[in-house]
């Protein structure tokens, strides 16, 4: 059985002959099986262990078992690199990776030989292999660290092979569970993860909040602007939205504070409209911003005039009411504007002794004279406020200025008029109503020695405005003068007194007479 012992080892490279087996129609296994059995009784000879010792049996055959999977471990490490296994991996029709977990749970109570688990260490096995794969995984971690710049893994992301999304993730889990050490936990922050994924977001997000403000040298983003593929508006309008709600990491709003970030847009904008209407103000000399005015890029105008709807529907702040009041501005601009030019009729009446402003006539780049006008207008109609009404006649306001000159008996000239041989041209402005005082003064003198009655207009007056037929009375004046000088007022010259008056008819009617006389040209 000796001699079938050695052939068999001959053959196998061991003595590890299975219970059952045959070799040359002997029951080998069966024998090797009493032969330990005697020596664990202490019934064989001693010669005889010698020589089966010598021929490689081992007295237990878990140990030699044990042998034979160390040396395909050994095999396994010098073709892979490592001694990391996996569970069902078989190596010469033997389960190497069971094995090697076997030999890890008897490690892990107590019950591995020391001279065994010194083996297994030198040969590189590491008893926890899930720590061993743990720093492995952080390894490939620190590598997308330093590639990427962040630890924001995708959470299908594989890096060597390695699942390390997946990873990362049950570490975030591991974690909120409190199954994760904390020497572990300490590794990971040091490494840069955010336990939360969304902080890393939220940080990723940050810094390019800072490269915007870097560029464009301020943090006012436009809701759907994109910064390198992300939407920093709208991101940052939600942290707006979270700082309103009280729902704001006070770390973040003060990094976003810092960086110059304002949470309430509106006020910010209001402020910077604020500083335009000042600069409006300042240059103008006024608050009366034009409705389609823009101001440095901005819809000033349109912006007043939606503070002063605010005003009026009660929706404005008393804090901006007193701020717009101090800076000057009318809340009812229509009413501003009237005042204004109020104050530039006293003006006119200061200098000039009267209110009969003259149509056309500029007051400080304002027409006056056409303002003077619709007021006059609106009067006939029935639609002047009756306190701008009674201002404007405390003012020495005439609402009826055409009956006033025919009491007056002011006198209207084509320009360029000759009449025998005389120039005849209207005096206008301040030197007119200086002619029409004089003139209207004259008249009075020399109408008190004119009989009362009828007056007609003399042929050869009436063909100097055109063929026309006689008039009589209060028509005369009216026909008499020709549509081209009726119509164009600028072509009226000023003379400063009016010589050798002559009139016709009598008192009742002598102002819508044609009046006429030598007046010199200045």
């Amino acid at each position: 059985m000796l001699d079938r012992l050695l052939q068999f080892q001959q053959r196998e490279g061991h003595c590890l002959v299975p219970q059952n087996h045959i070799e040359d129609g002997a029951r080998l296994g069966k024998w090797l099986s009493e032969q330990r059995q005697l020596k664990r009784t202490g019934k064989l000879e001693s010669r005889r262990i010698q020589m089966l010792e010598e021929a490689g049996v081992a007295w237990h055959s878990q140990d030699c078992q044990w042998n034979e999977m160390f040396k395909l471990l050994l095999q396994y490490k010098d073709r892979e690199g490592h001694t990391q296994v996996p569970h069902r991996h078989q190596e010469e029709g033997q389960n190497l990776g069971n094995w090697l977990s076997l030999q890890r749970v008897v490690k892990r109570r107590g019950a591995l030989e020391l001279d065994r688990q010194d083996r297994l260490e030198k040969a590189g096995v590491v008893f926890d292999p899930f720590t061993h794969q743990w720093e492995s995984m952080l390894d490939r971690l620190l590598q997308f660290q330093q590639r990427e710049g962040h630890c924001l893994v995708p959470h299908n992301h594989i890096e060597d092979g390695a699942r390390l999304g997946k990873w990362l993730s049950e570490q975030r889990r591991f974690k909120r569970t409190g199954k994760l050490g904390s020497r572990r936990i300490q590794i990971l922050e040091e490494a840069g993860v955010a336990w939360h994924s969304q902080d890393g977001q939220w940080n990723e997000m940050f810094k390019l909040l800072l490269q915007y403000k870097d560029r464009e040298g301020h943090t006012q983003v436009p809701q759907t602007h994109q910064e390198e593929g992300q939407n920093l508006g709208n991101w940052l309008n939600r942290q707006r939205g979270a700082k309103r709600r009280g729902a704001l990491e006070l770390d973040r709003q003060d990094r976003l504070e810092k960086a110059g970030v304002v949470f309430d847009p509106f006020t910010h904008q209001w402020e910077s409209m604020l500083d335009s209407l000042l600069q409006f103000q300042q240059r103008e000399g006024h608050c009366l911003v034009p409705h389609n005015h823009i101001e440095d890029g901005a819809r000033l105008g349109i912006w007043l005039v939606w503070q002063r709807q605010l005003k009026r529907t009660g929706k404005l702040e008393s804090r901006r009411i007193q701020i717009l009041e101090e800076a000057g501005v009318a809340w009812d601009a229509h009413e501003f504007k009237w005042n204004q030019m109020f104050k530039l009729l006293l003006q006119y009446k200061d200098r000039e002794g009267h209110t009969l402003v003259p149509k056309n006539h500029q007051e400080e780049g304002q027409n006056l004279g056409n303002w003077l006008n619709r007021q006059r207008g609106a009067k006939r109609r029935g639609a002047l406020e009756l306190d701008r009404q009674d201002r404007l006649e405390k003012a020495g306001v005439v609402w009826d200025v055409q009956r006033l000159q025919s009491k007056r008996g002011i006198a209207r000239v084509p320009n360029g008029h000759q009449e025998n041989g005389d120039v005849r041209i209207l005096a206008i402005g301040s030197e007119r109503n200086s002619v029409c005082t004089e003139l209207a003064s004259k008249l009075d003198d020399e109408a008190a020695s004119k009989p009362i009655g009828s007056c007609r207009v003399s042929t050869e007056r009436r063909a100097a405005f055109g063929s026309q037929k006689p008039y009589r009375g209060r028509q005369t004046s009216r026909n008499m003068a020709t549509d081209t000088a009726a119509a164009d007022e600028t072509n009226w010259k000023s003379y400063r007194e009016p010589l050798d008056i002559d009139f016709g008819g009598c008192w009742r009617c002598i102002s819508r007479s044609v009046v006429f006389g030598n007046v010199p040209q200045l």
